[in-house]
């Protein structure tokens, strides 16, 4: 629990919390670790589109696997990153381009991407502008109050510290191409990926 008003002093409610919620400090017990139990799912719908997505188990948020999930996700392809953009730097969108209309061949291209970043196929320099693409996604969220105060409790619930944007930027500069091709090679090697698919009965 994380307990917060504005306008309102911490010592009185550092002792509200105390008295009523039985808060006293500390990072609090350990819960039972969280279990990924995935499942496929194929929706029936009218229209012309199919919606898809892979999913497997990720990592903890706060740990070093996690930002090499950011990194790997800012690398295949996390939006465009100017306003009406394409995505052309994606590596998705470059290898679904070349892929059918049909949405299990584009989902094929997909994965082959993925694949190719836990065989290699990615320059130092696909890296590095992942890395920077990531730094400035996080940096610029913290440019609000909002922003930064959401940082801060997320932060403090997840591992009961806070990390400065140095310390983070730092830690996105120290993944590697071979934490990569880690984290790919025990996606593929691992039973945890589902599929899940909205769309026009005969495409799902």
């Amino acid at each position: 629990m994380f307990p917060g008003s504005p306008g309102v002093d911490h010592s009185v409610l550092k002792q509200v919390g105390e008295q009523f919620l039985n808060i006293r400090g500390g990072a609090g017990t350990t819960g039972a670790k969280a279990q990924y139990r995935g499942g496929e799912v194929r929706l029936q719908s009218i229209g012309s589109l199919v919606h898809s997505a892979v999913v497997s188990q990720s990592a903890a948020a706060g740990t070093s696997e996690a930002l090499a999930f950011s990194v790997l996700q800012h690398l295949l392809g996390a939006g465009p990153h100017v306003k009406r953009g394409s995505s052309v730097s994606s590596k998705l969108v470059q290898g679904v381009a070349k892929a059918t209309a049909e949405p299990f061949d584009v989902i094929k291209a997909a994965l082959t991407q993925a694949k190719a970043v836990a065989d290699g196929g990615v320059t130092a320099a696909d890296l590095t502008r992942a890395k920077a693409q990531l730094k400035g996604h996080f940096l610029m969220s913290l440019e609000t109050s909002e922003g930064l105060l959401e940082a801060m409790g997320s932060q403090a619930l997840a591992d009961g510290s806070y990390h400065s944007p140095e310390e983070i930027s730092k830690n996105i500069d120290n993944v590697s191409l071979t934490d990569l091709g880690h984290l790919c090679s025990n996606e593929q090697q691992s039973s945890s990926e589902e599929l899940q698919a909205v769309g026009e009965p005969d495409q799902t």
